[in-house]
């Protein structure tokens, strides 16, 4: 496996910041995330990619922030172009909108080849769409043995529109799905939360889909705003310090939910993914020692000793965790590199991460969560 890495920043500010690839035309993947506002100003980026690659699939996804050459950008497109010596690939995209993306499994199992699929990485629009939808839908149609990792694109902290794209420009409400075969590739995944509980468990009494109402039978936003306190008066906002942990039927751990609006009048909380009546609910907070350090863990855990160390590793984590930490951000993605050594880094932050949970083999929507998946040829 070779590996390309560019910051694109305009079209006179190019960095290349990693030279692996001597034939360029072998090229089969680029991968390129980066600021909506870059991507919509012009098309310079698309192209620069298309004549340096000529013969690879171009995905390209808006971000909260782009991971590469082992460091956090903003307000730039992060390229990623994978030379691969014997893995063969296959890119394809499904453009979607609410009334059917349950079907959205079944369409994409209809144009990519099961024959030796070893790994599905997924990237999708956000605004429109429910991410826990969206993956059962993929759970139902694709088989088991096929691991699936990815996330949701961003669109920095506007939250206006997010865009995803395969060979053209990114739009909205749009699926890609990579699909990687072949027995030459190990592939390995893992994620980490950081977050602590406090409180109570408590009961979903009463929800639809994303939306929650009742905990234990009582008001579920004034038992929130209750807990928060003197943080209650900025929300939406401070909701990204305060996730909710939901216990699901067959999960031990809890998966992490960010509330994305809350509605006054209806009293009502809107979450990333969905609740499900029957389920338990605790209020997290941020542990932000293990927030960072437990990155170099989950690193580490992926890179067996005993093997080579993987050449790349691709980085999916919430842009509520980089709100958190701040100017620590940093610090999370340097410990990855510590424990993964000669590694290639890059990633994006997301509107939410796909990935099976560390006991599981299904993939499931996970919020405030960073996933890692390694890639060793």
């Amino acid at each position: 496996m070779k590996i390309d890495q560019h910051i694109w920043k305009s079209k006179n500010d190019i960095l290349n910041v990693r030279e692996g690839i001597q034939n360029k035309s072998k090229t089969q993947l680029v991968l390129a995330f980066g600021d909506r506002m870059i991507f919509e100003k012009n098309d310079l980026w698309f192209y620069y990619i298309k004549n340096l690659y000529p013969n690879a699939e171009i995905i390209s996804s808006t971000s909260a922030g782009e991971i590469a050459d082992g460091k956090v950008f903003d307000n730039t497109i992060s390229i990623t172009a994978i030379c691969f010596e014997k893995t063969k690939i296959k890119a394809i995209s499904v453009n979607i909108d609410d009334e059917n993306i349950n079907a959205v499994g079944k369409r994409l199992i209809t144009k990519i080849k099961l024959e030796g699929l070893k790994h599905v990485f997924l990237l999708s629009s956000g605004m429109n769409m429910n991410g826990d939808d969206l993956i059962d839908g993929i759970n139902n149609y694709f088989p088991e043995e096929v691991s699936v990792t990815g996330g949701i694109a961003g669109d920095g902290e506007r939250h206006e529109k997010t865009l995803v794209g395969l060979n053209a420009l990114p739009i909205e409400n749009n699926v890609v799905a990579i699909g990687f075969y072949g027995t030459s590739l190990t592939i390995k995944h893992g994620i980490h939360k950081g977050w602590i509980p406090f409180g109570p468990k408590r009961l979903i009494t009463k929800s639809f889909k994303n939306k929650l109402y009742e905990l234990d039978g009582k008001n579920a936003l004034s038992i929130y705003k209750k807990y928060l306190g003197d943080k209650a008066s900025e929300l939406p906002g401070s909701a990204f310090l305060f996730p909710l942990g939901v216990y699901a039927d067959d999960q031990p751990e809890p998966i992490i939910r960010t509330i994305l609006t809350i509605d006054e009048k209806e009293q009502s909380m809107t979450f990333a993914g969905n609740l499900k009546e029957g389920n338990y609910v605790q209020l997290m907070t941020a542990d932000l020692n293990e927030l960072v350090y437990g990155s170099y863990d989950t690193a580490l855990n992926l890179n067996n000793k005993d093997e080579e160390s993987p050449e790349l590793i691709f980085i999916v984590s919430c842009i509520g965790r980089k709100i958190v930490l701040g100017e620590g951000i940093g610090d999370e993605i340097e410990n990855i590199v510590d424990a993964t050594e000669k590694s290639v880094l890059a990633g994006f932050y997301s509107y939410g991460e796909f990935a099976p949970p560390n006991n599981g083999t299904k993939c499931c929507l996970h919020n405030e969560t960073l996933v890692i998946t390694t890639f060793f040829e």
